[in-house]
C-alpha cells in the first residue's frame, strides 16, 4: 500500500493546528486568538477519520490466510510500535519535569510512578485512571480500544461500500449543521 501524499500533507497541517491549540492552552490566551489556534479539535477529528480510513485500507489488503485474531493483533502491534517510543519519551520527560518543579517527596514519586502504569499502557479510556502527565493523549487510548473491536468486525464483514458509507457517517456525526 503506497503512501498518500495528500493525507500526509493534511496530517502535517493538522499536527501544526493541534500543537498551536495546545500552546494556546498553555499560554492561556483565551478566546481572542487567531482562528488557527482554535482549530486543534478539527485535527483530532481528522486523525480519527484517517485512522479509520487507513484501517479499512489495511483490511482490504490484509492476508486472508491468517486468522482474524492474528491479523487484529498484528495490526494493533504495528500501531503501538509507531507511537509508543515517542509517547514513552514524552511521558518520562513530563514526569521528570513535573517532579523536579515540585517539592520532592519520595513517597509521592513512587505512588505517581505506580499510578502512571495504566496511562502508559493506554488504559485510560476503559476507566483505569491513573497519574497522567500527558492528558491530551486520551485519543491514543480511544483509538486503540476502538480498533480492537472495529478491526475484526470490519475484517469479517468488509466491502468497499462499507468504507464509503462509514466515511460519510463519520463526517455527518462530526460536523453538525
Amino acid at each position: 500500500m503506497d503512501r498518500n501524499k495528500i493525507i500526509d500533507l493534511w496530517k502535517l497541517i493538522f499536527v501544526i493546528c493541534i500543537f498551536i491549540g495546545h500552546l494556546n492552552n498553555v499560554a492561556l490566551v483565551g478566546e481572542k486568538n487567531p482562528i488557527i489556534m482554535r482549530l486543534g479539535f478539527l485535527g483530532v477529528e481528522f486523525f480519527f477519520i484517517v485512522s479509520g480510513f487507513l484501517m479499512f485500507k489495511k483490511i482490504e489488503f490484509a492476508n486472508n490466510s491468517s486468522s482474524l485474531n492474528r491479523l487484529t493483533f498484528e495490526f494493533l502491534k504495528r500501531k503501538i510500535e509507531i507511537f509508543f517510543p515517542c509517547y514513552c519519551s514524552a511521558y518520562i520527560l513530563g514526569f521528570v519535569v513535573y517532579h523536579i518543579g515540585s517539592e520532592f517527596d519520595f513517597n509521592a514519586l513512587i505512588r505517581h510512578f505506580i499510578m502512571s502504569i495504566p496511562c502508559i499502557m493506554q488504559l485510560n479510556m476503559v476507566g483505569m485512571d491513573g497519574y497522567q502527565v500527558l492528558a491530551p493523549t486520551w485519543f491514543l487510548s480511544a483509538m486503540l480500544i476502538s480498533m480492537l473491536f472495529l478491526f475484526p468486525l470490519y475484517k469479517k464483514t468488509f466491502n468497499k461500500i462499507d468504507m464509503i458509507i462509514a466515511v460519510f457517517i463519520v463526517v455527518f456525526i462530526s460536523f453538525p449543521l
